[in-house]
């Protein structure tokens, strides 16, 4: 599974939908339901399970699946 798919089935699960329900221009907030405990959490699990560091101010900028996605792809590829 590529990175991009793992990071889409983590935030389908944690959005409780199937993972066909989630894009990569789909909206964390409205589209989702994910409000910013979750996004906080979503955080910490891709920093677990990447081992990477994420910054608290990151958090602000997540506004779509594609914006997660970034972050983690940026982050893993250093």
């Amino acid at each position: 599974m590529e990175l991009r798919e793992e990071v889409i089935a983590v935030i389908a699960e944690k959005a409780g939908v199937l993972l066909d329900e989630v894009t990569p221009g789909s909206e964390l907030e409205d589209d989702l339901d994910l409000d910013s405990l979750d996004k906080i959490e979503l955080l910490m699990e891709f920093e677990k399970r990447y081992n990477i560091q994420t910054d608290d101010g990151e958090i602000e900028n997540l506004k779509t699946v594609a914006d997660v996605i970034a972050i983690v792809e940026a982050k893993v590829s250093r």
